[in-house]
């Protein structure tokens, strides 16, 4: 029912007003009202919002934060005792659309916190601070569980739904919808089982989870990440200066002219990019290949413990389990897709392996193409071919350019204006952390949008999206902005010059952020990136496709000496270099999510059966060879976050190069087009079907000849 992934501190009070609910013209998205005799709050909930747009003064402008720990206990154990009042309103309310919005109240009350304190326990600069946001996560998590064993509140969102349909209300109401979502939940929750089953239930998920936090904490953890020794005159003359600073200040040795570095993942894609000392390469490779090993068993009770989840509720599967949820409504669909796709690109896949194999043989004498031999290969083969460096561009690509452009591209597409302010040091979490507002035309605000940039030890060491606090709008408009963070790990951090990937990682988390200030959402259960998980990443990966753009970049990507913009030519080169080896990084991919898939729509392969699971799918979808005794798997994060779901990248890569090719392709800053992106995808948050807003956006021309997409958007098994 309630994810963990925003507080009430107001008090619930019955107003005698008529209940509304939101239907919706398809065609021009505009909000059309249907009046019921019904009583509901909807006059308390608008005065909340007007409350929540003041800026607070504790972390992430939360009143209820501040710099001692044991404010998110109390703020977490506020949220459970505001709860469990809105739990006596659901259950007592006639049924009618007011259940479903007392229990909307319901689930923001937990999710505001559970929010703050996930993005808290991975950023947070103090640990201690970190460990409390931890342990908060546990306790609403299974604070969350139990609610969604509730039967009373099962029963009274079920006799909601049956009022709704009789007074006419269907799937395009949105109250109607965030119902459904909720009744799902409720079942995937274990609310229909006997008391034996829905303990072991509980017993299971508890035990997912602890494995799943300890599975990601080893991935940050550098004695279990093994290590690798690299002569210190080999680093000095092959790695950017500012690459090389970053690796030794975290190194673990450094003497007689030795260097040993942990094998961490950031540390071994450097490796692999520049070292041209193969055996070394291997090292590496291998070394971040079979750690931590600690994580073989962990995996083994992730999956055994989702397993057991899907068979107690009557799933053949994990991923039949999930799909109940997802745009891909079964298993098969997805195995249709991925192998279609694989089948779609195979051959030129392997006619890139011959060029490569003919580059590798003209400069070192064989033409072996081994797994830790393709990212310095390919990225020599580039940047011969393209005339193009990745220190020459980074020089247009200063920090403060790119977040201007941020601005830039929201003011062109979606009329917002981005203002930058200084927060204050109670506001955020560590010092660097940046604040914008987006504001629209009429100066309301939209949202806020915090930017953590640098890596710092013991924070959260990838790229991702964080929503703190999901926003909320009625007819007139935002009564409750978003606020969302960025945050990212960029390597310089003294020169602030991002590499064109890291520019396309910025970019790519932004595309997150404008889906949950651009969503038009009444209830916050299906606001922003609240969706189908396979759908809200196809915006995300749309905005990448802008940085690779010249009629975008000029606007802000300068280089940082001379003002120059950033030529023609150079951003030209950067799109002749990515189409090279396009087809062996989509295997890639297509690797990582086969492997997923199997892992969790079949009875698990454990421990030894596992790893040669992972072997042989990578054999077998690849052009590169997986070599005997890699564990590549032990290193796989999205395994916990995203596991039998990866294959939404995969389609979301496809479907976002479909729509920009459509809409944005002849003028990627055309006004209209943004509108059209605003208003009939992001706008709707997750309340709507994806696949009729895919269907609808993409068109009928648009999906011709691409058979490939037809088991997603369908689900045709």
């Amino acid at each position: 029912m309630f994810r963990a992934v925003h507080v009430c501190a107001w008090r619930w009070r019955r107003v005698g007003t008529t209940c509304r609910w939101m239907q919706v013209d398809e065609t021009r998205r505009r909000a059309c009202w249907c009046t019921c005799a019904w009583k509901c709050e909807d006059g308390a909930w608008l005065e909340r919002g007007n409350d929540a747009t003041a800026a607070g003064t504790g972390w992430l402008g939360r009143n209820a934060l501040d710099a001692r720990p044991e404010s998110l206990q109390t703020w977490a154990k506020h949220a459970m005792k505001t709860s469990q009042a809105w739990v006596e309103v659901a259950v007592a309310e006639a049924p009618s659309p007011s259940t479903v919005h007392a229990l909307d109240r319901l689930s923001d009350a937990i999710c505001q916190v559970l929010d703050a304190a996930e993005l808290l326990r991975n950023v947070h600069q103090d640990r201690t601070y970190a460990s409390t946001a931890q342990r908060v996560c546990n306790e609403l998590n299974q604070f969350v569980h139990e609610l969604n064993a509730n039967p009373q509140l099962h029963r009274a969102v079920e006799r909601a739904l049956r009022a709704m349909q009789a007074k006419g209300c269907h799937e395009k109401c949105e109250t109607f919808l965030v119902g459904e979502s909720l009744k799902l939940e409720f079942e995937n929750g274990g609310v229909h089982l006997l008391l034996e089953a829905k303990q072991r239930w509980q017993r299971s998920q508890e035990a997912e989870h602890r494995a799943a936090v300890a599975f990601s904490r080893n991935l940050t953890e550098n004695q279990k990440l093994g290590s690798v020794e690299v002569p210190l005159s080999m680093l000095e003359s092959h790695l950017p200066k500012h690459v090389l600073k970053t690796l030794l200040k975290g190194c673990l040795s450094n003497q007689d002219g030795i260097v040993n570095l942990t094998t961490d993942s950031s540390t071994v894609a450097q490796l692999l990019k520049w070292i041209p000392d193969e055996r070394i390469r291997k090292q590496a490779y291998l070394s971040c290949a079979r750690t931590p090993v600690e994580n073989q068993g962990l995996l083994d009770v992730i999956l055994v413990e989702r397993s057991t989840q899907a068979r107690l509720l009557g799933y053949d599967s994990y991923s039949e389990l999930l799909a109940q949820n997802r745009m891909a409504k079964n298993p098969a669909a997805v195995a249709r897709f991925l192998d279609e796709l694989w089948l779609e690109i195979e051959a030129q896949a392997r006619s890139e392996l011959d060029r490569l194999r003919c580059f590798k043989k003209a400069r070192v004498g064989n033409d072996e193409v081994a797994v830790w031999d393709y990212a310095f290969f390919t990225g020599m083969a580039k940047a011969e071919a393209c005339s193009i460096g990745a220190i020459q561009v980074s020089a247009y690509f200063h920090i403060e350019n790119c977040v201007r452009g941020i601005g830039i591209l929201a003011q062109r597409l979606f009329g917002l204006e981005a203002s930058e302010s200084n927060p204050s040091r109670q506001e955020v979490w560590a010092e660097g952390v940046r604040r914008l507002d987006f504001y629209d035309c009429r100066q309301s605000h939209r949202g806020t949008m915090y930017l953590d940039l640098y890596p710092r030890p013991g924070k959260f060491n990838h790229a991702a999206h964080f929503t703190v606090r999901c926003g909320i709008c009625n007819d007139k408009g935002m009564v409750r902005p978003p606020i969302v963070a960025l945050v990212c790990n960029f390597q310089d951090s003294e020169t602030h010059l991002l590499t064109h990937q890291e520019v396309e990682t910025l970019f790519h988390e932004y595309g997150h952020a404008m889906h949950s200030l651009l969503s038009q959402t009444r209830l916050q259960h299906l606001s922003g990136t609240r969706g189908a998980l396979d759908f809200v990443e196809i915006p995300s990966h749309f905005f990448e496709h802008f940085v690779w753009d010249h009629r975008f970049l000029r606007c802000f990507a300068r280089h940082h000496k001379t003002e120059e913009v950033i030529p023609r030519r150079m951003v030209e080169h950067l799109r002749a270099s990515k189409r090279m080896f396009q087809a062996m990084d989509m295997q890639t991919q297509i690797v990582y999510a086969v492997f997923d898939h199997r892992l969790h729509a079949h009875p698990p392969s454990l421990g030894a059966d596992c790893s040669a699971l992972f072997r042989n799918v990578h054999n077998k979808y690849s052009v590169l060879q997986q070599p005997e005794g890699s564990n590549w798997h032990l290193r796989f994060g999205h395994l916990v976050n995203y596991g039998g779901t990866y294959y939404c990248y995969v389609a979301a890569k496809i479907l976002s190069r479909l729509l920009w090719e459509m809409h944005f392709e002849a003028d990627p800053l055309s006004e209209e087009a943004g509108r059209e992106l605003a208003l009939k995808l992001l706008g709707w948050g997750g309340a709507r079907d994806p696949s009729i807003i895919l269907q609808e956006y993409i068109g009928q021309q648009g999906l011709e000849g691409q058979a490939k997409l037809v088991p997603l958007l369908t689900s045709a098994a």
